[in-house]
Protein backbone atom coordinates (compact mmCIF):
# COMPACT_ATOMS: atom_id res chain seq x y z
CA UNK A 1 0.00 0.00 0.00
CA UNK A 2 2.52 2.53 1.02
CA UNK A 3 5.96 3.03 -1.28
CA UNK A 4 8.49 5.87 -1.56
CA UNK A 5 8.54 7.09 1.86
CA UNK A 6 11.41 4.49 2.71
CA UNK A 7 11.82 1.31 3.77
CA UNK A 8 11.36 1.63 7.95
CA UNK A 9 8.32 4.00 6.69
CA UNK A 10 6.85 1.95 4.47
CA UNK A 11 7.23 -0.99 6.69
CA UNK A 12 5.52 1.09 9.10
CA UNK A 13 2.62 2.48 7.64
CA UNK A 14 1.82 -0.95 5.78
CA UNK A 15 2.09 -2.50 9.34
CA UNK A 16 -0.76 0.15 10.63
CA UNK A 17 -2.93 -0.35 7.48
CA UNK A 18 -2.96 -4.20 7.88
CA UNK A 19 -3.96 -4.56 10.83
CA UNK A 20 -6.58 -1.97 10.91
CA UNK A 21 -7.95 -3.41 7.92
CA UNK A 22 -7.74 -6.70 9.52
CA UNK A 23 -9.98 -5.47 12.89
CA UNK A 24 -12.13 -3.83 10.42
CA UNK A 25 -12.75 -6.84 8.47
CA UNK A 26 -13.31 -8.89 11.63
CA UNK A 27 -16.30 -6.58 12.82
CA UNK A 28 -19.88 -7.02 12.19
CA UNK A 29 -21.97 -4.71 10.47
CA UNK A 30 -23.77 -4.47 13.88
CA UNK A 31 -20.39 -3.28 15.43
CA UNK A 32 -19.44 -1.27 12.66
CA UNK A 33 -23.03 0.57 13.13
CA UNK A 34 -22.21 0.95 16.67
CA UNK A 35 -18.49 1.85 16.18
CA UNK A 36 -19.94 4.71 13.86
CA UNK A 37 -22.07 6.69 16.56
CA UNK A 38 -19.36 6.34 18.65
CA UNK A 39 -16.54 7.72 16.57
CA UNK A 40 -19.25 10.10 16.17
CA UNK A 41 -19.01 10.81 19.91
CA UNK A 42 -22.36 9.46 21.12
CA UNK A 43 -21.96 7.20 24.45
CA UNK A 44 -22.19 3.94 25.07
CA UNK A 45 -25.30 4.48 26.32
CA UNK A 46 -26.67 6.76 23.82
CA UNK A 47 -25.87 4.32 21.47
CA UNK A 48 -28.03 1.77 23.55
CA UNK A 49 -31.11 3.76 23.24
CA UNK A 50 -30.99 4.63 19.78
CA UNK A 51 -30.72 1.17 19.23
CA UNK A 52 -33.26 0.00 21.48
CA UNK A 53 -30.50 -2.89 23.12
CA UNK A 54 -29.46 -2.54 26.56
CA UNK A 55 -26.15 -0.91 27.66
CA UNK A 56 -24.48 -4.04 27.94
CA UNK A 57 -25.22 -5.23 24.99
CA UNK A 58 -23.03 -2.10 23.60
CA UNK A 59 -20.30 -2.73 25.91
CA UNK A 60 -20.21 -6.15 24.34
CA UNK A 61 -20.26 -5.22 21.04
CA UNK A 62 -17.37 -3.14 21.90
CA UNK A 63 -15.33 -5.04 23.47
CA UNK A 64 -15.69 -7.98 20.71
CA UNK A 65 -15.28 -5.20 18.13
CA UNK A 66 -11.54 -4.45 19.56
CA UNK A 67 -12.23 -0.85 19.42
CA UNK A 68 -10.32 0.48 21.73
CA UNK A 69 -6.91 -1.33 19.80
CA UNK A 70 -8.67 -0.04 16.39
CA UNK A 71 -8.57 3.52 18.23
CA UNK A 72 -5.10 3.20 19.01
CA UNK A 73 -4.23 1.86 16.01
CA UNK A 74 -5.78 5.00 14.06
CA UNK A 75 -4.10 7.24 16.68
CA UNK A 76 -0.74 5.51 15.39
CA UNK A 77 -1.31 5.98 12.03
CA UNK A 78 -2.43 9.55 12.43
CA UNK A 79 0.76 10.37 14.91
CA UNK A 80 2.69 8.55 11.88
CA UNK A 81 0.73 10.15 8.77
CA UNK A 82 1.79 13.69 10.44
CA UNK A 83 5.07 13.43 10.09
CA UNK A 84 4.57 13.21 6.08
CA UNK A 85 2.38 15.70 6.19
CA UNK A 86 4.10 18.16 7.94
CA UNK A 87 6.93 17.49 5.78
CA UNK A 88 5.03 18.26 2.43
CA UNK A 89 3.37 21.10 3.81
CA UNK A 90 6.53 22.67 4.88
CA UNK A 91 8.36 21.82 1.45
CA UNK A 92 5.58 23.38 -0.29
CA UNK A 93 5.78 26.76 1.42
Amino acid sequence: MFVGFGPTHDAVLNGFARLHHHLRNSMSDRQMGILDHLRRGATQVEVSRLLGVSRQVISKQVKAAAWTAYCDGEDGWRAALVRFITSENSSTA
